[in-house]
């Protein structure tokens, strides 16, 4: 990101975020947020990349906000999973 923002010279540019969830075992955020995902979340990763890559492709076809109203109201998980 450091990259980006030097090259365009500010921080106001579009750009996707994806929410990370939580810990489930009580690790701390900075080794769960660089582990691989819970063997449960693998079709929610699925659905969540597709979503992203929905949300590339109306962004360049039809603008951000579209992207944006096409996007963010989906919900890709039901129910967080608790343990």
């Amino acid at each position: 990101m450091a990259s980006i923002i030097r090259n365009l010279g500010t921080v106001e540019f579009p750009r996707i975020k994806i929410g990370i969830g939580r810990p489930r075992y009580g690790e701390p955020v900075e080794d769960f947020v660089l582990a691989p995902f819970y063997r449960d979340q693998r079709e929610l990763i699925e659905k969540v990349i597709q979503g992203a890559v929905q949300a590339c492709a109306l962004f360049v076809s039809e603008g951000v906000e579209a992207a944006m109203n096409a996007i963010n109201y989906q919900s890709f998980v039901n129910e967080e999973v608790r343990v």
